[in-house]
């Protein structure tokens, strides 16, 4: 990179003497003083910064032009303990420019495999204009084989020797070096805390952001110490609590010597796994925590903490030019949004922002008495916040392209903010001048990435010192200032040229790493912000249980480095089933959680253990037999052989080998100990093949108990009733009772639970070792009228279903009301009446439930609809969690009928008062904005009786949308926006101007009146020339007398008052030319008639009639025959059209009545049929008219598509918007031929990107098919389906990956689906591949990798869970793990190798990659030829083709291309694969790939969900 660095000189500039660079940039770097030599004469500056050591070095060459040598080397200066020297050729080095290095200076006589990492740069000084110095950077890691590095090419030697250029002064040249030596440190070893002080945040798969912002307010002390001074108590759980969550990560963040995990945080606010695998806006994100933390403080002695923080104001003003009239509004700001695009600093920013706008011509101000006024609009500051949080917007919507686009332009901040400048040009007359706004930099938040991704760090210094940290998620660095500030600048950059004999134009390249957020404190507040935080300030149970958390995360880490060492055996007795069984269970036999532990290392013998046991238990070791459990096929656990005596001299890690496979981590035995007539222990019977283990409880109707009875050895040949004597001393029942024996076989998915029979053998009724038998007194017939559960299958059934749910009101979600027990199979209905008898109520339709989020800890968005879900449980499902609270609330009108409402919150702004007034109107779903407004009215003050209302949505304090009265409501989502009603200010037309002028808008071709408004409300501030910009259809202005026609329309319909809409009523004579309209009486009556054919399923109209009202319907059926073309004594039936919002309403009209007493009147619809014979219910779909309007106005024509074909239509069914979820389906499946329905799988339309949204929908998760096509506050009218191979319940219980694999030895790549239970790791997804793909060799191991945009991001550790997987935007690649992988030596490097293109359009270089990216190992010494060798190999790339091939090392988007000889092994210091994607290896060639389906994608946009805090 070329800048420029100036110093202070006495010389007037010389305009024509030197023509600055346009793209150079100024610094001020100070000349050195210099020590002279006899040719040469050299200095050292040692700047204070100690770690990372840097100097600055000054050589002053006399004489330069009479040189004589071919190089020439500086004195030696010392830099980190190291000796370095400069190097030039001033001839050049082969070329036309002089050529300068830096040079290790004592390279020579170092060790063997010396090396070290330095940042420099090298300036020739410009001894006339100092600013005009030609400077260049660079690092290098400098070793053996490479101990100088630099620019070939630094500079034209015709421009270094022409003297008038002012570089060569007095034949003197001097030169500077800046030095900055760099530790190298391991990637794995590096210890944050260690280094720095400062630990980093664990990201959670994208939340970057979040790090950043967390990090920069953990960093305000001030903040920091509100945040611990909130009240929180012992009792609060994290995840429920945001204050505590916060202290908890801060207390953290601040004590720990390891990264943080944010886990808790996210749940306590509320957000799910998909929460975190989604990018939000930093901006956003800070302004959501600061409402809400803003909120919590309330009432507590850091109340008002945020506003002290962050909150400034400025001032909106319009100022009349030509009359004394001036209007202000005060607001307030917690952040400042600057322009980025346009401006080229901070200040440039500042400027615009206060940039005065005038309001003149068409857009005149209307101020009041003044009527319309030229005026100026702006905004100025009265006051700025002690921490002032700029937000850059570096994101804008581009309508060229019709996308968002991120703005990478060079902008500049300061290290120090003056908003004073000028006099206080920003500042408004009502400020405080006295307060001095001198801001310092705290904080950059930095975005590196395009619009659709990337990454966020953030660089802060803590103490507003020289010392600048880099904050990136759990990596934290010590920085200086030149990459804290300079290099975050964005805009481009050119690239060092480093190749000797060329001179070519430098490329540039864009920087998309660059400043998003830059945080200022106020100088003068400094010392109170920066304030002392230690742990006074934090609450005594807030340490206790932090230091309790850290004390049992060490003994675990011990533990876990223990770990292999040791074996855990679990030891099961009677005693532990006669505890549990009945109590904490009741199906298998113990819980092995709650049984003696023993941590016992894998040496020991066996028996040495069982003298331990015997010092536990107090049983002799000779009386101990132990049996080893096993997992049957049918998911019971069940004691399954004893240990023979040859296994019992083994050690017990050899003994765990031979247990259960799937639970080889722990041992888990059951002691069997038999004991004589006196109780002692005596020694157990021997076990032939014959004999039978058996487990016996006892089963209580009465007192609905289950309780362990003990066990017997039985024989195989033996029968059930040779034991039941013995089973009634057990239970202690008389020795005849007649008891009932049943066997437990499995309870999962289902209990299972069978009668045995008395008279057969046991080896008959299958029973074996282990199992289970319960048995309870024979039950008398009338026994289940007098028991709930009768006998042993229904208890189980009972007990297997039960659960007990905590109700909550919904307004007091915190605390519970009551709790009932209920089954999990109660339907909806069986809920609602338990909980309306609970609460005394008589109508349980009235009851409305709300489910629980789990991860919130608060009640769901949206409530259950009516019968919307079958069964208890689920209810109480929330993804992938079961929870066992419920929230109720008690309606004053039943639920079916309030669902066919539409409930809205409107926030009404009064037009005179500071007043807000929030109210609920409930009106039918088909009801239009206009019925709203009218409601309103009924409710609220008006300014006066003919004010009208307008109804507005409100987002994050800006205005999205005007309703127009005829909008449905049923689309408007009143969730996430606010709805304001408002009134409408009118304001007179311009003076001059003889009669009104109103607007007409010509659309297809008809004109409809409506009124313009020239003038809005004075406090919105808004210009009518923008109103007008809006308009988007044809617009005539036309001058036309309405006093008569207004008035006219004033006695029209209120709703739809901005235009008069008339029916021209035409009477034909017998010629059919026009004649007179009759005189119309009180008693006519004016009837619209259509005829309905249900055989052709038509509706037409056919014509007008007057009607007497105390006339007869039969009086005109003849009439109405000749009307439809029918011989006048058919039959007809006659029907009135009543309405049909929100449903329809057309009722059979009684012949032999008045019209009167059908209660018809002007303007009516009368729709008439033939009659219907009664078979015709069975000829015609809608055999008459009230079926037909019903079908018309529910009918919904769907377009459906395939998944995998989103573009084009496969077939399209007409359906009822009534439809159920299951009416839907079975629909799609018949026209696909399916027998199940099930397997039917479809997904919404996204309206704005006109694709298929992201998830699908869930099984019978949507009510009805008008619910499947919303979005937003769009209908769609189409759909996607999938059929699935399983159906769609199970699939959903199951995690669904699809993995690209790619094969060792072949160039193949198959996606393979993987379908595993959620709760699977990483491990199981490779176990499942190896079963589905060819290796090249049975031992071959896999690896699963996370793949973006060409780049490898991760490689996932076996024993991550795949829950938290995303495969929708990264590709997962699963690949064989080569052998040299395997075995690196200590000196190797696993380095990442891309494809990539160079774009060098316009003279700027963008990389490209493309192609599939790899790993390689890579020797020390290695060369680059050495390593070209292996990756021809690797590709098999043609010879001709690879020679066109170059090779550069990449970091950070910068390539330096590399030569055969270059040590490839020294560019690369980290030796870690994850993270390490901003250094590879890149191969620069053609883009020849084909392009794989399954990369599609990565393109889809990540930002389609706000942020949102539920908690």
């Amino acid at each position: 990179m070329t800048v420029m660095t100036p110093a202070p000189i006495d010389q007037q500039e010389d305009e024509e003497m030197l023509v600055p660079h346009s793209d150079l940039a100024e610094n001020n770097h100070q000349p050195m003083d210099v020590v002279t030599q006899p040719e040469t004469v050299s200095t050292v500056e040692n700047q204070p910064v100690e770690d990372p050591p840097s100097s600055r070095f000054t050589w002053r060459i006399d004489n330069f032009f009479r040189l004589n040598t071919k190089k020439l080397y500086s004195d030696i200066f010392s830099v980190g303990g190291y000796k370095w020297r400069v190097l030039i050729f001033p001839k050049g080095n082969n070329v036309d420019h002089l050529s300068m290095y830096l040079d290790v200076a004592d390279s020579a006589s170092l060790p063997y495999g010396w090396s070290r990492y330095a940042q420099f740069s090298l300036c020739i000084v410009n001894q006339i204009h100092n600013k005009y110095s030609v400077r260049k950077d660079t690092q290098h890691q400098f070793n053996a084989r490479e101990s100088d590095w630099g620019f070939t090419s630094f500079m034209p030697l015709s421009e270094l020797y022409d003297p008038s250029r002012g570089y060569l002064l007095n034949d003197t040249l001097i030169i500077e070096a800046e030095v900055l030596v760099r530790r190298v440190v391991d990637y794995w070893t590096y210890d944050s805390k260690k280094e720095t002080g400062f630990v980093g945040l664990k990201n959670q798969g994208a939340t970057c952001y979040m790090n950043s912002l967390l990090q920069t307010l953990f960093h305000i002390p001030y903040f920091r110490k509100a945040v611990y001074h909130m009240p929180t108590t012992e009792n609060d759980l994290p995840s429920a609590s945001i204050p505590l969550a916060l202290q908890s990560l801060f207390y953290k963040l601040q004590y720990s010597d390891n990264s943080v995990a944010t886990k808790e945080l996210t749940k306590s606010f509320g957000w799910d796994t998909y929460d975190s695998f989604m990018q939000h806006d930093v901006q956003e994100l800070n302004r959501v925590l600061s409402e809400k933390l803003e909120d919590k403080m309330k009432g507590t002695v850091v109340e008002g903490t945020i506003q002290k923080l962050f909150e400034g104001h400025h001032m909106n003003y319009i100022e009349c030019i030509n009359v004394d009239y001036k209007s202000t509004r005060k607001e307030s700001f917690y952040d400042l949004q600057l322009d980025v695009k346009g401006c080229r600093d901070v200040y440039a920013s500042f400027d615009k922002y206060v940039e005065v706008e005038r309001l003149e011509g068409d857009n005149k101000y209307h101020a009041e008495q003044y009527e319309l006024q030229d005026a100026k609009k702006g905004v100025l500051f009265i006051d700025f916040p002690p921490v002032l949080q700029l937000q850059l917007k570096r994101f804008e919507y581009d309508f060229m392209r019709d996308t968002m686009v991120k703005i990478n332009d060079r902008y500049e901040f300061p290290l120090q903010l003056d908003l004073d400048r000028e006099n206080g040009k920003y500042l408004s007359p009502d400020a405080d001048r006295s307060v001095r706004n001198l801001y310092m930099l705290h904080s950059v938040l930095v975005h590196s990435g395009g619009v659709h991704g990337g990454h966020y760090y953030a660089f802060i210094r803590p103490t507003l010192g020289d010392q600048w940290y880099k904050f990136d998620d759990e990596r934290v660095t010590k920085e200086d200032m030149k990459r804290a500030l300079e290099e975050q600048y964005g805009g481009e950059e050119e690239l060092p040229q480093t190749t000797p004999g060329f001179n070519n134009a430098p490329f540039k390249f864009t920087k998309y790493s660059n400043a998003y957020m830059l945080v200022y404190i106020r100088e003068s507040d400094k010392d109170k912000i920066i304030c002392n935080v230690d742990e006074k300030d934090i609450a005594e149970h807030l340490r206790e249980r932090l230091k309790k958390e850290q004390e049992e995360k060490e003994h675990k880490k011990k533990e876990k480095a223990e770990a292999h060492l040791y074996t855990i055996i679990k030891v099961a007795r009677d005693e532990d089933l006669t505890e549990q069984i009945g109590r904490d269970i009741y199906f298998d036999l113990v819980d092995h959680e709650k049984v003696r532990s023993f941590r016992i290392q894998k040496q020991m013998p066996f028996n040495l253990f069982k003298e331990e046991v015997a010092r536990d238990f107090g049983i002799p070791v000779q009386f101990q037999r132990f049996w080893l459990w096993a997992k049957r096929q049918n998911h019971t656990y069940r004691p399954n052989r004893p240990l023979t005596p040859m296994e019992e001299t083994q050690t017990v890690g050899q003994l765990r080998e031979v247990s259960n496979k799937v639970h080889n981590a722990e041992l888990k035995l059951f002691l069997e100990v038999e004991h004589g007539l006196d109780l002692c222990a005596v020694a157990p019977p021997d076990k032939t093949k014959d004999d039978i283990l058996l487990f016996f409880k006892l089963y209580d109707p009465e007192k609905e108990e289950l309780r362990y009875v003990g066990r017997l050895f039985v024989k195989g040949a033996g029968k059930a009733v040779e034991i039941l004597t013995k089973l009634n001393e057990m239970a202690g029942y008389a020795p005849d009772e007649d008891i009932e024996l049943y066997e437990e076989i499995k309870f999962e998915p289902s209990v299972m639970c069978e009668s045995i029979e008395r008279q057969s053998t046991f080896r008959a009724n299958q029973l074996e070792d282990g199992d289970i038998i319960c048995f309870q007194k024979s039950s008398p017939a009338e026994s289940g009228d007098q028991f709930r559960y009768p006998d042993v299958p229904s208890f189980l059934d009972y007990v297997y279903n039960r659960q007990v749910v905590h109700f909550r009101a919904l307004d007091k979600p915190k605390e519970d009301d009551f709790r009932l027990e209920m089954s999990k199979q109660y339907t909806y209905d069986d809920v609602v009446e338990r909980v309306a008898l609970q609460l005394g109520l008589d109508d349980p339709s009235k009851i409305r439930l709300t489910p629980h989020n789990c991860y919130s800890q608060q009640p769901k968005p949206q409530p259950i609809k009516y019968r919307g879900v079958e069964r208890l449980t689920d209810m109480l499902v929330h993804y992938n969690q079961t929870s066992d609270i419920l929230y109720y609330e008690v309606l004053d009108i039943p639920l079916p009928e309030l669902q066919g409402l539409k409930t809205l919150k409107v926030a009404f702004h009064h037009a005179t008062k500071d007043e807000v007034v929030v109210h609920t109107i409930r009106l039918p779903k088909q009801s239009t904005v206009g019925d709203v407004i009218n409601d309103l009215k009924t409710k609220v003050e008006l300014s006066h009786p003919n004010a009208e209302l307008r109804l507005l949505e409100v987002f994050y304090h800006k205005i999205y949308k005007v309703f127009p009265p005829n909008e449905k409501i049923e689309n408007i989502n009143d969730q996430y926006w606010t709805l304001r009603a408002e009134e409408i200010i009118f304001s007179s037309l311009p003076s001059g101007r003889s009669t009104s002028q109103m607007l007409f808008r010509a659309d297809y071709q008809e004109f409809s009146l409506i009124t313009f408004l020239d003038e809005i409300e004075e406090q919105r501030l808004l210009s009518t020339e923008k109103l007008r910009k809006d308009v988007a259809t044809i617009e005539l202005e036309m001058t036309i007398l309405l006093e008569e026609v207004g008035q006219l329309r004033e006695v029209s319909n209120k709703v739809h008052n901005a235009e008069l809409k008339l029916f021209l009523e035409v009477e034909h004579g017998l010629d059919l030319c026009a004649v007179a309209p009759p005189d119309k009486t009180k008693d006519d009556i004016l009837l619209f008639f259509k005829l309905y054919d249900p055989e052709k399923e038509e509706l037409r109209y056919v014509g007008r009639l007057f009607v007497k009202g105390a006339g007869k319907a039969v009086e005109i059926l003849t009439k109405l025959n000749e009307m439809a073309g029918y011989a006048p004594d058919e039959d007809i039936e006659l029907y009135e059209e009543i309405k049909f919002e929100p449903s329809v309403m057309c009722e059979s009209i009684e012949r032999q009545s008045t019209f009167r007493a059908n209660q018809l009147e002007d303007g009516d619809i009368i729709c008439f049929q033939k009659s219907s014979p009664a078979e015709s219910g069975d000829q015609f779909r809608y055999p008459d008219v009230p079926s037909f309007l019903d079908y018309v106005y529910n009918r919904q024509v769907v377009h459906f598509r395939a998944l995998d074909k989103p573009k084009e239509d496969d077939f399209r069914l007409e359906m009822s918007k009534q439809y159920t979820y299951d009416d839907v389906v079975e629909r799609v499946a018949l026209q696909l031929g399916l027998d199940d329905p099930s397997k039917i799988r479809l997904t919404p339309h996204n309206c704005y990107s006109q694709q298929p949204k992201p998830q699908p929908i869930k099984y019978r998760g949507v009510e009805r098919l008008t619910d499947m096509l919303v979005h937003y506050n769009q209908t769609s009218d189409i759909l996607y389906y999938e059929v699935l191979d399983i159906p769609l319940p199970e699939l959903q219980g199951l995690k669904t990956l699809k993995v690209a694999f790619h094969h060792a030895t072949k160039d193949e790549v198959v996606v393979h689906t993987i379908r595993l239970p959620k709760q699977s790791t990483v491990g199981d997804v490779i176990n499942d591949l190896k079963t589905k793909v060819e290796l090249s060799h049975p031992n071959a191991e896999l690896r699963l990798l996370e793949v973006f945009y060409h780049k490898i991001y991760k490689v996932f550790p076996p024993n991550e869970k795949i829950e938290n997987i995303n495969d929708q935007y990264w590709t997962l690649r699963a690949e064989e793990i080569p052998e040299e992988e395997k075995n690196l030596g200590p000196h190797d490097r696993l380095i990442h190798v891309y494809h990539f293109t160079k774009d060098t359009a316009q003279n700027q270089m963008q990389i490209q990659n493309f192609g599939e990216p790899f790993f390689l190992v890579i020797h020390e010494g290695e060369t680059l030829a050495e390593i070209k060798v292996r990756l021809q190999k690797k590709l098999q790339v043609p010879d001709e083709e690879f020679a066109k091939w170059k090779f550069a090392f990449l970091s950070l988007g910068r390539p330096e291309y590399l030569q055969d000889s270059d040590i490839v092994s020294n560019r690369f210091q980290r030796r870690d694969v994850y993270g390490a994607w901003e250094q590879y290896l890149g191969l620069e060639h053609s883009d020849s790939t084909p392009k794989r389906a399954y990369t599609a994608n990565q393109n889809r946009h990540a930002f389609e969900k706000p942020v949102k805090i539920y908690n």
